[in-house]
């Protein structure tokens, strides 16, 4: 092979020819999203009409951990839940899901986070659970009109967020109460920090 054969040979490798056997580098190409939304849309588990979302929340991240659906994990949660007493009429806290995770051999912290955080939690590849205000999700359809009040109802829902894409300024959750549209589901950055602020941004994630 000839010296300039080789040159237009490692030209075709390393980048883009252009006329005349010049080389355009196209620039490195960095994701834009911190974790997996359409990867992690696998371990959505339906909680039901029952008051079961943090349940179905942390079924998502012992699935993740052994590697399986959050179904098959889900109905044996809620029995453990049921039996030791941490779950009740009104559902269950973040702070009993953790004990609940470390019966199943799984370590998490219950934090009050931030979204740099909650992105470097993704970024490990983990699942961070969330507690949040329906009322300001957008595909519940609802309104809140106490938003920010002394009359505001608060963080009452536990969702997994699964990626934060942070150049088009989107978050995606998986959302146990959403039979349909629960997987990716997606909001701005904006409506899921006024939502999640509700109760100080509480986040469950190991």
């Amino acid at each position: 092979m000839s010296a300039r054969a080789l040159r237009v040979f490692v030209a075709v490798v390393s980048g883009v020819l252009v006329a005349g056997g010049s080389l355009a580098c196209s620039p490195p190409v960095y994701s834009t999203v911190h974790g997996n939304p359409t990867g992690n849309a696998k371990y959505w588990v339906y909680q039901g009409q029952t008051p079961t979302c943090v349940l179905a929340a942390t079924a998502e991240i012992v699935a993740q951990a052994r590697r399986v659906t959050a179904s098959s994990v889900y109905p044996q949660l809620v029995s453990v839940a049921r039996a030791r007493g941490l779950l009740t009429w009104r559902g269950m806290t973040l702070s009993d899901a953790r004990l609940l995770l470390a019966v199943f051999g799984v370590s998490v912290a219950y934090t009050h986070a931030s979204l740099p955080a909650l992105e470097q939690v993704l970024d490990r590849g983990r699942l961070p659970v969330v507690m949040v205000d329906d009322d300001e999700l957008p595909a519940w359809h609802r309104s809140d009109p106490y938003d920010g009040t002394s009359r505001d109802s608060g963080a009452n829902h536990a969702v997994v967020v699964t990626g934060v894409d942070t150049v088009h300024n989107l978050v995606y959750l998986n959302d146990s109460a959403l039979q349909f549209a629960g997987r990716e589901e997606t909001l701005t950055v904006a409506q899921f920090l006024n939502a999640w602020d509700d109760d100080s941004y509480p986040m469950l994630a190991n």
